[in-house]
């Protein structure tokens, strides 16, 4: 019926009819022809996506078809260069939408129901997900399709009381509705309340996010950490603004949180921990993992990283031998060596072609970051500069014949002397100093 209507309304040439062959039932092998030949008598492409076989792997299979479906969807609009992906869900799907997420326990957001319109996708640009018949019965469609002779195939499955949704259809509704006369529609009008409370919950959890943003920015971060953050996933957060609001409040911007970097929400004991350790404690620092992303923070500062990007220990002692090179290729990263006016630069006839050290660098080693400053232990630099604790061990020192050289994400040693440095004034500096793991 939906492509029936926009054939008559776009032109045939404008869509693309997709069929997602599922292979679950052997009835289903004669729908792809079907389809065809449906699309066919209206002018219109059709394209049949077979699904690899089915491996739940715990989704249940109404959910795995689901999930593979629309992954379907999305790969079929990306390759035909779709600006909109349509689908012909209904008011009794809907209904039965929310009638289920609310057995389950859904929230605000949940029993909204579907929404008319959204991405198809979370990637930048993706085509938008249109459901113009929500407003439409099953009665009022089928019939629109008996009145233009239309061909349907019925799906044997939705006779199955095994699967929920088909109970919920064939059994709870019809008592429900003969419980509460119009209980359908009155579904559909509580969702549509719902759907408002989920915009104004959203417009207030964008509000405090931008808060913690903002706070960010005008804060004292100090330099090691502020890099963290700015390569963190969304960028990093200030909870201050966030400790000042109600434990329900804090939620919700945690969960605006999650939504603004692209993570589903996680179950409420996961949310009320991450809400535990990220805002409420005052522990010095806190983290929650998620399925995709580790949420962490470090005193009032808080950020997500890929768990994919969690720095490991790595192989140290390694050796090098520069022979002028700009960069170093090092197992996990590179070592940079460029021109320097510092006094803590090496003459580069010193380092070419000598062993230059990358190893770990004990808590207690001293290093100064500024000429005539104070020597202190590494320990105090990490602290004062904000490195996490967790982040230290991969990052190593620079050593040449046993001397530290430099410390990646703190800076270079400066001795207390200046005999080595490249002389000031020195029109063309030297190259020299070994002031950067990337």
């Amino acid at each position: 019926m939906l492509l029936h209507a926009l054939a008559a309304v776009t032109g045939p040439d404008a869509m693309l009819a997709v069929h997602v062959r599922h292979g679950l039932q052997a009835a289903g092998e004669a729908w792809p022809r079907h389809c065809v030949a449906q699309a066919a008598r209206l002018g219109v492409r059709c394209a049949v996506v077979s699904l690899p076989p089915a491996q739940a792997h715990g989704l249940g299979l109404e959910a795995w078809a689901r999930r593979e479906r629309y992954r379907a969807l999305v790969a079929q609009a990306a390759q035909s260069g779709a600006q909109a992906v349509l689908t012909a869900h209904h008011a009794d799907d809907q209904a039965e939408t929310v009638l289920l997420r609310l057995a389950r326990g859904a929230g605000v957001r949940g029993l909204a129901g579907m929404p008319a319109r959204r991405p198809l996708s979370d990637e930048p640009g993706a085509p938008l997900l249109l459901r113009p018949l929500l407003g439409l019965t099953r009665a009022q469609l089928t019939d629109y399709a008996q009145r233009h002779g239309l061909q349907w195939v019925e799906d044997p499955s939705n006779a199955n009381l095994h699967h929920a949704r088909n109970r919920v259809r064939l059994e709870v509704m019809p008592a429900l509705s003969q419980a509460v006369p119009g209980a359908p529609a009155n579904l559909l009008r509580a969702a549509g309340h719902l759907a408002e409370a989920r915009q104004v919950l959203d417009e207030i959890a964008a509000s405090d996010l931008a808060a913690a943003r903002a706070a960010l920015v005008s804060a004292e971060v100090p330099v090691a950490l502020r890099r963290l953050l700015d390569a963190s996933v969304g960028g990093g957060l200030h909870r201050e603004p966030w400790r000042a609001l109600s434990p329900a409040r804090q939620r919700l911007a945690l969960r605006g949180w999650l939504e603004a970097i692209g993570q589903a929400p996680p179950p409420l004991s996961v949310l009320s921990e991450a809400q535990r350790q990220l805002i409420q404690a005052h522990a010095t620092s806190g983290q929650v993992a998620l399925a995709e992303v580790t949420l962490r923070r470090l005193r009032d500062w808080l950020w997500a990283e890929p768990r994919t990007s969690l720095p490991q220990p790595l192989p140290w002692p390694m050796q090098a031998v520069w022979q002028g090179e700009a960069f170093i290729a090092l197992p996990d990263g590179r070592l940079r060596v460029s021109p320097s006016r510092s006094a803590a630069a090496i003459p580069a006839e010193a380092l070419h072609g000598q062993a230059i050290q990358v190893q770990a660098v004990a808590a207690s080693a001293r290093l100064r970051l500024r000429p005539g400053g104070m020597s202190r232990s590494l320990k105090h630099w990490h602290q004062a500069m904000g490195v996490p604790v967790w982040l230290r061990a991969a990052l190593p020192g620079v050593f040449l014949n046993g001397r530290l050289l430099s410390v990646a994400g703190l800076g270079d040693h400066h001795p207390r002397a200046a005999a080595s440095a490249v002389p000031v004034g020195h029109e063309t500096p030297t190259p020299g100093a070994v002031n950067e793991l990337a």
